[in-house]
């Protein structure tokens, strides 16, 4: 998917395994991309740091942003 490469540098691979899981489960295309539309908003908010590096505190500081 296109999306991956375009809307997360660096975090490519990690995101292109999502999208392998969520299609090995059969999960629809537009619920994929509606998924990875969520996560650039995240991303942004995270400045883009490595997935591996995102912790508890960076996603509960999100989900307090967007309330």
């Amino acid at each position: 998917m296109n999306l991956a490469k375009k809307n997360f540098p660096g975090n490519e691979k990690d995101v292109e395994a999502c999208i392998r899981h969520l299609r090995l489960h059969n999960i629809k295309e537009i619920t994929i991309y509606n998924k990875l539309y969520k996560l650039i908003s995240f991303f942004q908010f995270v400045l883009h740091e490595k997935v591996k590096s995102i912790s508890k505190t960076d996603i509960e500081d999100y989900l307090s942003a967007k309330r």
